[in-house]
């Protein structure tokens, strides 16, 4: 995973890849919301939800 690859609205990670991320890079999140979602749940199935992109909207 490099910055890049962060530099999103949303990023959809496993646990174990987030763990190797933190072991593996010296990391800063400035902000951020860090949701579980059950296993096998789908990306375009969360994403059929707004999200608040700003507390302002």
């Amino acid at each position: 995973m490099t910055s890049k690859q962060l530099d999103k609205d949303y990023v959809w990670l496993r646990g174990t890849e987030l763990k190797e991320l933190f072991i593996q890079e010296e990391i800063m999140f400035i902000w951020g919301v860090f949701a579980s979602f059950p296993n096998g749940t789908k990306l375009k199935n969360v994403l059929k939800f707004p999200f608040v992109t700003s507390r302002w909207e």
